[in-house]
C-alpha cells in the first residue's frame, strides 16, 4: 500500500513538473483585437502577456544589442493613421530597453473598403534573469472589424 501511494506522488510530482513547464515554455504571448471608433476608424490593439520574471525587448536596440521587438502588417480595406504606440514606457538599462509587465500596443486605422482585414506578424526576444529565449515569431490576425455601433 505504502509503495502504491508513494508511485502516486511521485507521478503527480511529475505531472506538476510538465505542467509548469508546459506553462512556462512560451512565456511571452501575443494577442490582437480592433475596435472600430466610429463609421470608417479603428484602433488596433497587440497585447503581450509577458510572464512574471521575463521581458521582451523594445521597438528600437542598440545595434550590436539583443532583438527588438518589431510588427510587421498585412492589411486590406485598410489604411494605418498612426504609428504603432505602446501603452507604457519600457524600463531603461543602458543602451536596452524592455517591458516586464503586459503591455498594449495600438494602431490607429481607417477602413478603406467592404472588408477590412489586419494581420499583424510580431517578431520578438524574451529574457529573464538566467536565459534567454531564441527569437520568436507570432502571426495575429484580426478575425473580425465589427462595424460602429453608437452607445
Amino acid at each position: 500500500m505504502k509503495k502504491r501511494l508513494f508511485i502516486s506522488m511521485v507521478f503527480a510530482f511529475l505531472a506538476s513538473l510538465l505542467t509548469v513547464k508546459a506553462q512556462m515554455e512560451k512565456p511571452i504571448t501575443w494577442s490582437i483585437s480592433a475596435r472600430m471608433t466610429s463609421e470608417t476608424e479603428g484602433v488596433v490593439t497587440i497585447r503581450a502577456n509577458i510572464s512574471e520574471g521575463w521581458h521582451v525587448y523594445g521597438l528600437q536596440m542598440p545595434e550590436n544589442g539583443p532583438m527588438a521587438t518589431t510588427f510587421e502588417f498585412n492589411v486590406s480595406d485598410v489604411t494605418f493613421t498612426s504609428d504603432i504606440i505602446p501603452s507604457s514606457e519600457p524600463i531603461v538599462k543602458g543602451e536596452e530597453n524592455y517591458w516586464d509587465k503586459p503591455v498594449k500596443f495600438t494602431r490607429n486605422f481607417t477602413v478603406t473598403g467592404e472588408s477590412p482585414k489586419i494581420e499583424a506578424t510580431v517578431t520578438f526576444m524574451g529574457c529573464n534573469d538566467e536565459t534567454c529565449l531564441p527569437p520568436d515569431t507570432s502571426i495575429l490576425k484580426v478575425k473580425n472589424i465589427r462595424k460602429y455601433t453608437q452607445k
